[in-house]
């Protein structure tokens, strides 16, 4: 009988449940933690349940049942996150070799200090309970500690297919001295389970670094794209500021002409020739004189844009608040915060209801700013922030990103709220502070 036998397979089924259950308490969930506790009890009857009646499949059988393992680890996972596919998998590579660490380490354990605590089933499930809440639960204060600092991770089928190579490689040379009639190498079979303890957890260790690599190049990347996103606002300010000095040049000369016209002999053309020009200045005029040029600059370029689409726009400002702030954060606050407003309100079909408004003042010390925008439907959220409606998400949402980051950039907060059919986006930044 092969020395693995040894290890209750039951026990197995209870660390591969807990694993999954681990991130299922850190990763974005579908339900309540009642109902969670609720499915970890049915996987856990379940999957023990399976692991027990092939306890004693052959060798090429054996192979089968683990994979049908690890897709119940997989399904109970999708039962309990709100995850992709790809991340799923992902998930479900890392739960499982940790699950393989704790049950080879609390089984080392037991072989250790069984003569101190008696082989009785008692000690041995005590031992196991003891064992697994500090293995599991010293991985959940770890995994949230990481996973609560950094944003959602986006991972890639080359992500899975580089973590699926460590996770074979782990569990194929871990289990290698159970697999054969006798230990490799000329190990002992009491070396089995140190051998198996420590390849575990080499592999989780070598899981956990694959991981940060990924979490610093998707850093470096989510870096590169918010300087595009910060760029292209400037950008868009800059060829804002010649538009609207071509149309200030316009408007004075505009005003120079309607002099000439005046003095137009025929009554009749002089009149109708100044009614069309005035038409085409307040059409051009500035309309936004908030006391800030960048914020007059940027209103002035949406406001074209807003007329276009034919969206009512309302704005009480006082632009001489912002001016502690650098050119580039006020075109990433307002030029993102109203690029969206404006893609969403444009898409509604009836006119009226196309509205927009903004609000800049000081309330108790603090710096508020207030965009709203009339709303239909539901905006679904994410971690306190709304999700793009683009197909590619992995390639958008970074407008709102970098708007978070300005507003943090000088100790403020941002809250997005959808009420009454309206979504409103509210900053705050404390003014002393920013000063």
């Amino acid at each position: 009988m092969h020395i693995y036998q040894d290890i209750p397979r039951i026990y197995t089924g209870i660390a591969e449940m807990l694993a999954c259950f681990i991130y299922c308490m850190i990763l974005p969930q579908k339900s309540s933690l009642v109902r969670r506790l609720w499915h970890l009890a049915v996987g856990i009857l379940i999957q023990c349940s399976f692991l027990y009646v092939t306890r004693s499949v052959p060798l090429y059988l054996w192979i089968g049942c683990m994979l049908i393992a690890f897709v119940m680890m997989y399904l109970f996972l999708d039962w309990n996150c709100r995850l992709d596919r790809i991340s799923l998998i992902y998930i479900t590579i890392r739960a499982i070799i940790l699950a393989e660490f704790a049950a080879s380490a609390e089984w080392e354990c037991y072989i250790q200090v069984r003569n101190v605590i008696g082989e009785g089933r008692a000690s041995s499930v005590l031992l196991m309970l003891f064992m697994y809440a500090l293995i599991f639960g010293g991985v959940y204060l770890l995994e949230r500690h990481y996973m609560g600092r950094k944003r959602k991770m986006v991972y890639s089928w080359s992500d899975v297919f580089a973590a699926s190579l460590i996770g074979i490689a782990t569990f194929a040379v871990s289990n290698l001295g159970f697999l054969l009639k006798r230990p490799p190498f000329g190990m002992a079979q009491v070396d089995i389970f140190n051998t198996r303890t420590l390849v575990d957890l080499g592999g989780m260790a070598i899981l956990y670094a694959f991981e940060f690599r990924i979490g610093e190049l998707q850093a470096e990347k989510d870096l590169a794209n918010l300087s595009l996103v910060l760029q292209s606002q400037y950008e868009n300010y800059r060829n804002y500021q010649e538009t609207i000095e071509l149309i200030n040049i316009k408007y004075h000369d505009l005003k120079h002409h309607t002099m000439l016209l005046r003095q137009e002999t025929d009554p009749e053309r002089r009149e109708a020739h100044l009614e069309e020009l005035e038409r085409e200045l307040t059409q051009f005029r500035p309309e936004q004189q908030t006391g800030n040029y960048v914020l007059d600059t940027i209103l002035s370029g949406k406001s074209m844009k807003m007329k276009n689409s034919q969206i009512q726009f309302t704005c009480m400002a006082d632009g001489k608040l912002l001016d502690f702030m650098h050119v580039t954060d006020i075109c990433t606050i307002f030029g993102n915060a109203l690029d969206n407003a404006i893609e969403h309100v444009a898409q509604i079909e009836d006119p009226e209801k196309r509205l927009i408004s903004m609000s800049v003042g000081q309330r108790r010390g603090f710096l508020y700013i207030e965009i709203s925008n009339y709303c239909e439907g539901t905006v679904e959220m994410e971690d306190g922030l709304p999700v793009t409606t683009k197909k590619d998400r992995e390639l958008h949402g970074y407008g709102v990103r970098s708007l978070v980051y300005a507003v943090h950039k000088y100790g403020g907060e941002v809250s997005f709220e959808e009420k009454n059919h309206f979504f409103e986006v509210r900053m705050i930044i404390p003014l002393e502070q920013a000063s």
